[in-house]
């Protein structure tokens, strides 16, 4: 770490780490409330369209693996600076696109660049809490917690600014800040290939350690893989069963979803403050049980009570999962940079796939699509259960101490 870094401490070097996503997902959500007259602006086609919304998710999934290769041979700083940079630069020809080409190559650059920043963020997160001597999970906490916050906050700067203020200019804005992030980034960010030996990478094939870690990747991608899955399915199923209910579920829909990540941000918080014990391997399985019985629950969305009340259990068993699966990574799938870009490519697949199969569930099965989420739910944590046993803790990343808890894993 850099001399700027260790004068931070903890808590500043943690800082500048939650800052360098704020630009990006501020920029992400804040641009989809113009999508009407981006639209008309560009004179983007149906197809179009569908291309420049779903290639952002496409690319970052792409992406993250090769920013975590990036991380462990480059560096993160470098890296880091390379993925916010790539991003200011796909904002940039959206700014400036008069048609529809160059919008969309803009947004895939976006995306591919925010999948390279990905594992960057959660390699530099166990970095910087081992250098201090502190458990991560807490780090893990506050960056979704920043994360579902930012996501929140486009919409808002939005609603504040669009009287006078296109998306050109809020994108501009967002890029400005992603680039001032980006020197703050190369400046305080620790760099392992530099200032510290590198961190134990996943084994080559035929190594004896090979299998194990591989199969915890698997393991805890496949979890992450199933939440984002049903949470990207959550949100087009509120309005769209509020819709069955109400003329106009606008308000009802806004309520119980922006509830709903404001409960996540204050759970992750809370959730953190657990024992290690809780954040075992076997607790994916409770944690996805949860899941599958809060969407049961919100069948009954239409009573904005307990709606209120389904979308609040559903947010809490979300944030423990969170924090299940990324302690996860860290300690049994090795934690080196390939290994949290894996993990991304795969539990970022879920949202993509999450809201094509809430919408085809529900167009086939009307109000019975979140029963049927719910069971697959349930279903999952049963084989995951079984999954479980056998998993066993990775090789420590040099210059991290070994905190993990071994003998109680199965």
């Amino acid at each position: 770490m850099m001399a700027l870094g260790r004068r931070l401490g903890y808590s500043g070097n943690l800082a500048v780490l939650l800052t360098t996503i704020v630009g990006t997902n501020i920029g992400y959500t804040a641009l989809l409330p113009y999508l009407p007259r981006l639209s008309e602006r560009l004179g983007l086609s149906a197809t179009e369209l569908a291309i420049f919304l779903t290639g952002f998710a496409v690319t970052k999934i792409l992406g993250q693996p090769v920013g975590g290769y990036l991380a462990d041979s480059w560096g993160l700083r470098a890296t880091a600076l390379v993925g916010l940079v790539a991003a200011a630069i796909g904002m940039s020809f959206i700014i400036f696109a008069d048609t529809a080409e160059p919008a969309i190559l803009g947004r895939l650059i976006w995306g591919a660049a925010d999948g390279v920043l990905t594992p960057v963020l959660y390699r530099s997160l166990t970095v910087i809490s081992a250098e201090h001597g502190r458990d991560p999970t807490s780090g893990y906490a506050h960056l979704g917690s920043v994360a579902v916050l930012s996501f929140a906050g486009g919409p808002l700067v939005v609603g504040l600014v669009y009287p006078f203020a296109d998306y050109p200019a809020v994108l501009a804005a967002t890029a400005g800040l992603t680039l001032v992030n980006a020197l703050v980034a190369w400046a305080v960010l620790p760099d392992r290939a530099r200032s510290a030996p590198p961190a134990e990478d996943v084994p080559a094939a035929g190594s004896e350690r090979f299998g194990p870690l591989l199969r915890a990747i698997a393991f805890f991608a496949i979890v992450d893989l199933f939440a984002n899955l049903l949470w990207a399915a959550a949100e087009p199923l509120v309005p769209l069963y509020l819709g069955r209910a109400y003329e106009d579920p606008t308000g009802r829909a806004a309520w119980v979803l922006g509830i709903g990540m404001l409960v996540f941000a204050a759970a992750n918080q809370l959730l953190a403050r657990l024992s290690d014990w809780w954040r075992l391997p076997r607790m994916a399985g409770l944690g996805l049980a949860a899941l599958g019985v809060s969407c049961i629950a919100l069948n009954a969305v239409a009573v904005l009570a307990w709606g209120l009340i389904g979308i609040a259990v559903f947010m809490v068993a979300q944030a423990y999962i969170y924090l299940i699966a990324r302690r996860g990574i860290q300690q049994y799938g090795g934690g080196t940079g390939r290994a949290w870009g894996i993990f991304g490519m795969f539990g970022d697949t879920g949202l993509v796939l999450g809201s094509v199969i809430a919408v085809w569930l529900f167009e086939v099965f009307g109000t019975r699509a979140f029963s049927l989420l719910g069971v697959g739910a349930l279903l999952a944590a049963a084989v995951l259960a079984v999954a479980v046993r056998g998993l066993r803790p990775g090789p420590v990343p040099a210059g991290e101490p070994d905190r993990r808890i071994e003998s109680q894993v199965s």
